[in-house]
Order: structure tokens, then C-alpha cells, then sequence
């Protein structure tokens, strides 16, 4: 299922001119209920438990609307401006610049082996990115 939601994604925006909003929200809806489901049937979890300490709930509502809502959202945007293929090594880069702002914030260095790495990711999407 991961790899089919760019393809898929394109095909809705192109043949059927589907919006980015409402992919995104009813997409995120049906995974959030299929989660919940699991979770009560098939774990036999209580779903009020996340919701007993309040640190809980503020960390998992800021990162099901900054992490998860903006990754999907930028990637199903970014299949409507271009293609699923494009979507998919921008949002690969994610990785590189997670690093780069680890090694901001705790100012640490990294190796040469994971800095050639970084570089090579950002040197490949650009020539990548001019060989339209």
C-alpha cells in the first residue's frame, strides 16, 4: 500500500481533478479510523489511554498536524505540481535535512561517511532535477 499512494495520488489529479485538501483529509480520516479499529479489536486496547496524561495528548496532537498532516499534505501536493516520482525523492531529502538541523541543534558534527551521503542525495536530486 505504501508505494502505490503517489501513482494512485497522480491518477486522481489528473483524470479526475481531485483537490489536494480533500485527498489528503479523507485519506488520514480512513487511516485514523482503520487505526483506531485495530486497535480495539485486534490489540483489545482501550483507546482512552493516550488521553490519561495531558504531556500525551499535546505531543500526539502537534504531531499528527506538524508531522503527519504536513508531510502528506506537501507530498500530495508536490504529485499535483509535477509527478508521484518527483513527490517521492523530495520527500526522501526529509532524511538530509533532519540531519542537517540535528547537527545545528546539538552542534555536532557527523562523519564524512554520512556527510558524503547528504551531499550525494542533494548533488543527485539536482542533476535529477535538470535533465527536464
Amino acid at each position: 500500500m505504501w508505494g502505490i499512494q503517489g501513482p494512485v495520488a497522480q491518477f486522481l489529479f489528473q483524470d479526475t481533478k481531485f483537490s489536494t485538501t480533500w485527498l489528503m483529509g479523507i485519506k488520514m480520516l480512513l487511516a485514523g479510523v482503520g487505526l483506531l479499529l485495530l486497535a480495539k479489536y485486534g490489540l483489545h486496547q482501550s483507546l482512552r489511554t493516550i488521553w490519561q496524561r495531558p504531556q500525551n495528548a499535546g505531543q500526539l496532537l502537534l504531531y499528527a498536524v506538524l508531522g503527519l498532516c504536513g508531510v502528506q499534505y506537501f507530498f500530495l501536493l508536490t504529485v499535483q505540481a509535477s509527478n508521484s516520482a518527483t513527490a517521492t525523492i523530495m520527500q526522501s531529502l526529509g532524511t538530509v535535512v533532519i540531519v542537517i538541523i540535528t547537527i545545528i541543534v546539538t552542534k555536532k558534527s557527523t562523519d564524512e561517511f554520512r556527510r558524503a551521503g547528504g551531499g550525494g542525495c542533494i548533488a543527485g536530486s539536482l542533476v535529477a532535477g535538470h535533465e527536464r
